[in-house]
């Protein structure tokens, strides 16, 4: 069993990837701040979510075990708790205590539940709390871009019971807004932090609830509960999973490395107007690349021809017609890269469509 670290690197964290939005966490499944590698939900180039933190009794949980399940779409951890005491009597023995924190991302949201058990031999009143926080930072701004001003962050505000948003005004004039949804509601809430009270019988199995939605623009997020969204996810994996080619062999080893390549490759495809079209990587690459995308294309025609169809339609609606030094822009040019974030959009980057790319149009 692992105690919780404060120190985070890339080898010890987990990444969930859809469409246009990613998380990084750490194994316990936290989003914590000021470690050595960025944590946090993003969308579309933003930072969403930059603490999410859940403890037990005010103390940090015991790692037993975490992962992404074969098909990238599930991230699961299974706790534990520390040794509680009070006064010198043992409170909450260790290890008596499980929970299992299943999350998944679908649709500009994030979707987690958390199942709490316990297997121990009497009673115990429990105290789970969770804190969040939004910092709406630029994906350049946390890779180390220096900005002169940003815009206003606003204080966490209860829209109705359970639910709570924290918005940012960008100075690209557009509202972006993080909402926390916890079900039930919590039995206490302060900024920043919710917290549940209650008693566990021997053998007893808790579920909790906690949906965050991303949204940009005025107008209130779109949330489904958490079976309806795993059943969506589900469904458009197994939908795209039909679209490739079928290829088996007697060598088992060989079979597995067809799939991981496969389920991989899926889970780096967003389905955009023009068609399907692969990022080029996450966390930090997740959006279009012209190279990157071309060269997917052509390897996977014989498997999958229906990827090749969506990048050519794509690059072509995103074909330059323009000279922009700026942006490295000529007429014909194939894109290099293109960012959907505030600095893109206030032109502090160069990033919003940009063709600095020596080899994307050959």
């Amino acid at each position: 069993m692992e105690p919780q670290s404060t120190q985070t690197t890339g080898s010890n964290t987990l990444v969930l990837n859809n469409a246009n939005s990613f998380g990084v966490f750490d194994r316990w499944g936290n989003i914590e701040p000021e470690v050595s590698m960025p944590l946090g939900l993003f969308h579309n180039d933003t930072r969403f979510v930059s603490k999410l933190r859940m403890s037990l009794g005010g103390h940090p949980l015991v790692r037993l075990s975490s992962h992404i399940q074969e098909r990238n779409e599930l991230m699961q951890i299974d706790l534990s708790n520390p040794r509680q005491s009070k006064e010198d009597i043992v409170a909450i023995p260790q290890g008596v205590i499980h929970i299992r924190r299943e999350s998944f991302l679908l649709e500009g949201a994030y979707y987690e539940k958390i199942s709490i058990s316990n297997f121990g031999q009497a009673q115990h009143s429990l105290s789970l709390s969770f804190e969040f926080d939004s910092d709406f930072k630029d994906i350049f701004e946390i890779r180390g871009q220096a900005r002169a001003k940003r815009g206003v962050k606003k204080e966490v505000e209860e829209t109705e019971k359970g639910q709570y948003h924290i918005r940012y005004d960008g100075l690209d004039g557009l509202r972006r807004c993080t909402c926390f949804r916890f079900q039930p509601a919590p039995n206490s809430i302060e900024p920043e932090r919710a917290a549940y009270q209650f008693r566990l019988d021997v053998g007893e199995q808790r579920e909790l609830y906690l949906t965050i939605a991303f949204q940009t623009g005025e107008g209130a997020p779109l949330l489904m509960d958490y079976q309806p969204a795993y059943k969506c996810i589900q469904a458009e994996w197994d939908k795209g999973y039909t679209l490739f080619a079928s290829i088996h062999s007697s060598n088992e080893l060989f079979n597995h490395w067809i799939h991981r390549s496969l389920v991989d490759l899926e889970s780096l495809i967003s389905h955009m107007e023009e068609g399907a079209y692969p990022f080029a990587g996450v966390p930090w690459f997740n959006t279009i690349f012209g190279r990157d995308g071309l060269i997917t294309a052509m390897e996977a025609l014989w498997a999958a021809p229906y990827i090749s169809q969506g990048v050519l339609k794509a690059l072509a609606n995103r074909q330059a017609r323009a000279v922009d030094a700026a942006k490295d822009a000529e007429p014909g040019k194939i894109l290099h890269e293109t960012r959907s974030g505030e600095m893109s959009a206030t032109n502090e980057i160069p990033f919003e469509k940009y063709y600095g790319s020596v080899d994307s149009t050959l």
